[in-house]
């Protein structure tokens, strides 16, 4: 049997551990990540090159204490101190399987491959909202709802019927003064923006003023686009504090052959595509998104939908739901940055995400320790996603951008590997 080990690395005899979902599990390799925020005021964490560090946050973003690392083939269990820490000495890559209880469910989140100097942050990472504060915005005529951006995790989303609201925010926003992009809609549903800054004190006011002008449009025209693809999706970010991205236009989509038109705020730095294939089956999904930078001042964009890949042809899992596999992976380009794999049980209740080699085209379930038993499915997902993304620049495996987990929860993969700033 495995040992356990307390969160300094000792071990401890015995199956008897610690006891103490959602997006995103963040990963950060040695001085570099993949964000566009920083791990922490102080700046990217450094790990040692016989480590990897682990740091486990539950739903709410509190600390994950005793949450269970399974690490292979090292063949170790640890488990994460009051900090939601633990510590792994290695000089080889491993695959990390992080299991933690929430009410009567269960999270999984598996990095495969991790290799030394490296702190993997696993759960949610901002916290849920506990601050409020009443904002108010200029006033638009005829206006039927408005609404504010700015950087994750300030930005809990939200529209409202009238200018003045509340707006519920998580402890670490408070004290901060941020940028931030007003839209307003009106009874003809044209769009309307302006931008200013906002300070978060709780349990105050605030009034953003300025003067609307019409919304801009981003044009994003995708040429080769494969006979099974259904929905061309996109969005728009704009580059704001801590090299963070703040979304600045609604989410698009179009049927193709047409253009995808972005509207929102002027002069976007990033813009995100989306190629939606027809359905595999009821409840299998597969996407490729791709994120592209803007050059200064660029209204348009052309994307070649040949540097969106795969269009994964299939998703199958066996009669009990533990090794997927799906078709078409090795037309995965050695350019791509991760490919995930996200599975939701209800037998037991549980959400399974994976980052896994990228032309893999299957992944394993995790050998759990016996008393860990109760997260092991006996029957297939419910659903499951398999998605590829691709990032300019960034070639690791495990990389994705975490920010755009604040407005699309449920919808966006775990995981997340920091490693570079991207563009």
């Amino acid at each position: 049997m495995a040992l356990s080990r307390r969160p300094d690395g000792a071990a401890v005899s015995g199956s008897r551990a610690w006891c103490v979902w959602r997006l995103s599990c963040v990963v950060a390799i040695g001085c570099g990540r993949i964000s566009f925020e920083p791990l922490s005021d102080a700046g990217d964490e450094i790990v040692p090159p016989d480590q990897i560090v682990v740091h486990a946050r539950d739903d709410q973003g509190v600390f994950a204490v005793g949450a269970h690392v399974i690490v292979s083939p090292l063949g170790e269990r640890f488990v994460t101190d009051d900090t939601g820490t633990a510590r792994i000495t290695t000089t080889s890559p491993q695959r990390l399987d992080v299991v933690f209880p929430i009410a009567s469910s269960w999270r999984i989140q598996t990095a495969i491959d991790v290799p030394p100097g490296t702190a993997v942050q696993v759960g949610r990472q901002y916290a849920a909202p506990t601050n409020q504060l009443d904002i108010t915005v200029p006033a638009l005529a005829n206006a039927t709802a408005y609404w504010i951006t700015l950087r994750s995790p300030c930005d809990v989303g939200g529209k409202f019927g009238v200018p003045s609201f509340s707006l519920e925010y998580g402890r670490a926003c408070e004290g901060e003064t941020l940028h931030v992009d007003v839209f307003a809609q009106d009874d003809t549903t044209a769009e309307y923006w302006l931008e200013g800054t906002l300070t978060f004190r709780a349990a105050s006011s605030a009034t953003i003023s300025g003067a609307y002008v019409p919304a801009s449009t981003f044009t994003i025209t995708v040429t080769n686009v494969p006979l099974n693809i259904v929905a061309i999706v996109g969005i728009a970010y704009r580059r704001v504090e801590h090299n963070s991205l703040a979304l600045v236009s609604d989410l698009g989509s179009v049927a193709p052959p047409a253009n995808l038109a972005l509207v929102g705020a002027p002069a976007p730095d990033v813009v995100e595509v989306s190629l939606e294939p027809s359905t595999l089956s009821t409840n299998y999904f597969a996407s490729s998104r791709h994120f592209v930078a803007v050059p200064a001042g660029a209204t348009s964009l052309v994307v070649d939908a040949t540097s969106i890949l795969p269009n994964y042809s299939s998703i199958a899992s066996d009669s009990i739901g533990r090794a997927p596999q799906w078709g078409n992976a090795a037309a995965v380009e050695a350019g791509a940055t991760s490919v995930v794999y996200e599975a939701t049980y209800f037998q037991p209740d549980l959400h399974w995400t994976a980052i896994v080699p990228k032309q893999a085209g299957t992944v394993s379930f995790a050998e759990l320790p016996t008393d860990l038993a109760a997260a092991i499915p006996n029957e297939p997902p419910v659903s499951s996603t398999i998605a590829t993304y691709v990032v300019p620049g960034v070639s690791n495996s495990f990389a994705i951008d975490p920010v755009l987990d604040n407005r699309f929860a449920g919808s966006l993969p775990s995981i997340v590997y920091y490693n570079y700033t991207l563009f």
